[in-house]
């Protein structure tokens, strides 16, 4: 939404100006606080305000989770998102946050990935109530060369007390051309119109 004026340099006072001009001021404010608070509560006169859902889609990176591997070794304690050829198999499990707010039906989750060879990958969109339970929503595996966008097959609510995250589980192959990298993941909701 484009607004009339620009919001503060429109309420500037000159140190020229009379300050009998100053109420005017003060209703261009009110105007001004109103036109762009309305674009982000569902009633500006309810007590007290609700906010209005403006999440549509995000996009998380890899480089917001953090990977972990599946076995003891120091030799790929670094990989995060990727595995490569190795001389005996690589396992790492990379697991990120991904802050959904409460109220909102989940329509979309896409993941772009990519792999080649004999590498192995799964991912997995987890959600973990207030008890620690965790559970899994969507999982899909890929199993073609190339790099792909996995729609996971999911519509869920988001409620109150939830925690979600996003696994994607590796094994390298050992040929020199096998590999798996994870790129980024999106999700999409039903989020109200403004």
């Amino acid at each position: 939404m484009t607004y009339s004026r620009d919001f503060l340099p429109d309420l500037a006072m000159l140190g020229s100006e009379d300050a009998d001009t100053i109420d005017d001021k003060i209703r261009l404010l009110a105007r001004d606080v109103y036109d762009r608070l309305v674009t982000l509560v569902v009633d500006i006169n309810a007590d007290p305000l609700e906010l209005k859902n403006l999440f549509v889609a995000d996009r998380y990176h890899w480089s917001l989770g953090s990977g972990k591997p599946s076995v003891s070794s120091t030799m790929f304690a670094d990989a995060i998102a990727y595995v490569g050829p190795a001389p005996g198999f690589k396992e790492v499990s990379w697991l990120m946050p991904v802050p959904i707010p409460a109220g909102l039906k989940v329509t979309t989750v896409k993941a772009r990935v990519a792999r080649a060879g004999d590498a192995v990958m799964t991912v997995q969109l987890l959600k973990t109530d207030e008890t620690g339970v965790t559970g899994i929503l969507a999982s899909d595996a890929v199993s073609a060369d190339g790099i792909h966008e996995l729609n996971l097959p999911v519509t869920f609510d988001v409620d109150v007390g939830l925690s979600f995250f996003l696994q994607v589980y590796m094994i390298s192959g050992t040929a020199a051309g096998d590999f798996a990298r994870f790129y980024d993941m999106e999700i999409g909701s039903d989020a109200q119109e403004v």
